[in-house]
């Protein structure tokens, strides 16, 4: 059993998956074989799309993780390692909150609450919290995940460090004013 790539008469390559059983006699000798085989392109396709997302993914330099309606971290990128101080293994199943300001922590939950409700994605900017207690500046990106009824059943979120961004603009008010 194993997977080849073969050619279909019209000179095209194509997948398949093959699995070849020997047939034998009532002595026991091999007489012929059987091969059964499956073309297995879209789903190879499949893969390679899904590996590369991941990919774009672990490589981003935003903190990309998923998590439930509940707030529950599922996954977590390099990016949210970096921009947050927590290694995945540190955060995956904890609340999401544990990452945003107190008092911002109301705002999160009707975010949730609406992205459950009107299916869309919502952008805002909140403070949150790095490991250690360092605050952040933060421009957030909620969308949902939907499962193949089309059910929003847990969310993604992109964080972006806009911290340095947010000084510069305090920075020039302040300049302007005097």
């Amino acid at each position: 059993q194993g997977e080849i790539v073969n050619r279909r008469k019209d000179g095209t390559f194509y997948n398949e998956e093959l699995t070849i059983t020997p047939v034998r006699d009532a002595a026991g000798e091999i007489t012929h074989f059987l091969a059964i085989g499956q073309d297995i392109t879209l789903r190879k396709r499949a893969e390679e799309a899904r590996a590369q997302l991941a990919s774009i993914v672990e490589s981003s330099s935003d903190a990309i993780f998923a998590l439930t309606l509940e707030g529950t971290i599922l996954s977590w990128n390099a990016g949210a390692e970096r921009i947050f101080g927590y290694a995945a293994d540190e955060i995956k199943s904890r609340s999401a909150l544990l990452l945003i300001e107190p008092d911002q922590h109301h705002e999160f939950e009707i975010s949730l609450t609406a992205l459950r409700t009107n299916r869309q994605s919502i952008d805002t900017e909140i403070r949150g919290i790095r490991k250690g207690g360092r605050r952040v500046d933060l421009l957030v990106t909620l969308s949902p995940i939907s499962d193949a009824q089309e059910t929003v059943v847990a969310a993604s979120a992109i964080a972006r460090d806009i911290t340095d961004r947010k000084r510069v603009e305090a920075e020039r008010t302040f300049l302007a004013s005097i």
